[in-house]
């Protein structure tokens, strides 16, 4: 989950993963915010971000295999 900071910026306040799913937080706040679910050799990666318009985008990608 993702809430409104200071103007400008985000903050993840929760993280919840599916069974098997681990997480691992990048940045948790300021004006984007990523977080990342693995699972075995896959990983998908969310982001959350403040766009020029003051309004939140959010992206969720595959960022290929972990190590």
């Amino acid at each position: 989950m993702v809430a409104k900071g200071t103007p400008g910026t985000i903050r993840v306040v929760k993280v919840s993963a599916a069974k098997g799913y681990k997480t691992v937080v990048d940045s948790s706040s300021g004006s984007s915010v990523d977080v990342y679910f693995r699972h075995g050799t896959h990983t998908l990666k969310f982001e959350a971000e403040v766009n020029d318009s003051g309004g939140l985008t959010v992206r969720v990608t595959p960022v290929g295999t972990s190590r």
